[in-house]
């Protein structure tokens, strides 16, 4: 039972890594033809995106992966309130475009592609249909290293505008497969705009602890690139942007950890042999974002940035942890310390921008790597450790019963 779950892993990251391989590449390709900083700006954009997206959580995705097992019709009510925010999602695109370097339709066409990933891994995580997630993962990724060989080879592409075209359009062309596929479930939940109206009025106060969960999530993910974009140059956020990608890489490779315990018969199934096995799996993590750390950043920025990768990598042993407490907290439907941990994530950020402009301190490359290291940290040493004291006080409670 101890390789279960190894051998499990191994068999849902393999379509995940491909497609991360196929973004490795494509990455290189995009910095040796349009140069570094064009990841920042990349970056930035991706930020702002990241915060529209909000609008998405009215029904939150965390709890719609519990009730799409637990209720049938479920799926129904929650695809008519993704109809109705992608029609909606035109308001914030024309109110902030301005704050965009690309044109209105092509932001509005780069914000739904994205945002409809939303749906399409709610719907495949409820299901147990990883392999299948995570399939899509890698079509888009192939589908994007297609385009940007036959655009940006021939020089047809060579600017910031063209490489969103491109992402857009790999990202639109699995949306639609997407709603072909399911095409009986959209024209169905369409009787099902009253009913989805009708839950939210139901439920609004079961979904305030994750409004602010997954706010605090998003402001996680974007709160550095949008503190301190005025601060650096465009070449600074994007070495720093391509560094969080390797990052992001090692880490999302353990994310279909995350997802194999959010279906809850999983979890009983499999945690006992995850924990046996976390510090091996950690350590084939920090091994593996050292080398291709440093093969990516020597491709892609010309520096190996040997202390930022090393640093990183000892992230992964508390990461191991950290995304099974988080599975279990929203397994049982409850946010506090999850939300609490990501609070926590800002305070390193928010600390150094105060003193930045309190003392008008230096900030560059290595404050921006200090402030990431120390904020994941924190964020997850509280979530584990609170883990542990929930189930040392439901035991003594069962040990007290009796």
């Amino acid at each position: 039972m101890a390789a279960n779950i190894v051998r499990k892993l191994f068999n849902l990251s393999l379509w995940n890594t491909s497609a991360a391989a196929i973004n490795f590449v494509a990455n290189i390709l995009i910095a040796r033809i349009l140069g570094i900083d064009v990841f920042g700006e990349f970056a930035y954009l991706s930020s702002i995106v990241a915060l529209f997206s909000l609008i998405f959580i009215v029904i939150p995705p965390n709890y719609a992966i519990i009730r799409y097992q637990d209720d049938e019709k479920f799926k129904f009510v929650f695809t008519s309130f993704f109809i109705l925010i992608n029609i909606l999602l035109i308001i914030p695109v024309l109110i902030f475009q301005h704050l965009t370097l690309i044109p209105f339709w092509l932001f509005y066409i780069f914000v739904f592609s994205t945002s409809f990933q939303i749906y399409i891994d709610t719907c495949l995580q409820a299901e147990n249909k990883l392999n299948h997630y995570y399939f899509l993962i890698f079509a888009q990724a192939l589908i994007k290293f297609i385009l940007l060989g036959i655009m940006l080879l021939p020089g047809w592409i060579s600017d910031f505008e063209g490489l969103i075209l491109i992402i857009s359009l790999a990202q639109i062309v699995i949306a639609m497969y997407f709603i072909i596929n399911r095409r009986a479930v959209f024209v169905e939940s369409l009787k099902y705009f009253g009913q989805m109206f009708r839950t939210i009025r139901a439920e609004i106060n079961t979904f305030y602890p994750y409004y602010f969960n997954i706010s605090l999530k998003k402001l996680d993910s974007n709160i550095i690139i949008l503190l301190f974009e005025p601060l650096v140059s465009k070449e600074v956020l994007g070495v720093y942007s391509l560094i969080t990608k390797v990052f992001q890489f090692i880490t999302g490779l353990l994310r279909t950890a995350e997802s194999l315990f959010l279906f809850k018969k999983n979890i009983q199934k499999y945690q006992d042999s995850f924990i046996k096995n976390a510090f091996f799996i950690s350590a084939i993590l920090q091994f593996g974002m050292i080398l291709v750390g440093l093969i990516y950043m020597k491709s892609t920025a010309g520096n190996y940035y040997i202390f930022y990768m090393v640093l990183l990598s000892f992230l992964m042993h508390p990461y191991v942890f950290f995304i099974k407490s988080r599975a279990f907290f929203l397994s049982l439907y409850k946010n506090f310390h999850i939300n609490i941990s990501y609070a926590l994530f800002l305070l390193p950020p928010s600390i150094w921008f105060i003193i930045y402009y309190v003392k008008d301190s230096n900030f560059g490359l290595n404050e921006l790597i200090l402030v990431l290291f120390s904020s994941s940290l924190l964020q997850m040493l509280y979530l584990i450790i609170a883990e542990h004291r929930y189930k040392s006080s439901i035991g003594k409670k069962s040990d007290e019963q009796y």
